[in-house]
């Protein structure tokens, strides 16, 4: 039927059907927090993310970009200019949790979609070089 487009499943010899023009929507916000996949996934762990437990994981785990040839463009340009962001801060800069800091920061949609955080605390201070 011209109207159904099929997909490969996991098992090769399965196929899911959906008809033309049927809406799909990835949940991403879901996947990363799917404690299946990031054991305690509201605590703030960047270890999750070095190249030992990264290479466990499905790359389409962490889907901050998108993937596949739709994904985002500017990936890579972005990665640099945060990690390039964060160097400066870190070596600039010490960090700490301050009376206002929370353990858990509520987060909420925005008009966008996106995430957004408000009232998140943390103490700074000069690095003395």
């Amino acid at each position: 039927h011209r109207d159904l487009h099929s997909f490969p499943t996991r098992r090769s010899s399965d196929l899911l059907f959906i008809l033309k023009g049927t809406g799909i929507e990835c949940p991403v916000f879901s996947i990363q927090r799917d404690p299946r996949l990031y054991p305690d996934p509201l605590r703030f762990d960047p270890d999750r993310f070095v190249s030992e437990r990264v290479g466990d994981r499905d790359p389409l785990h962490f889907l901050a970009f998108g993937a596949g040839p739709r994904g985002c463009v500017a990936q890579k340009y972005a990665m640099t200019c945060l990690t390039q962001c964060l160097v400066h801060l870190l070596t600039a800069f010490e960090f700490f949790p301050t009376a206002e800091t929370k353990d858990l920061i509520p987060l909420a949609s925005g008009p966008s979609g996106m995430l957004t955080a408000k009232d998140v605390w943390v103490g700074f201070k000069s690095v003395e070089a």
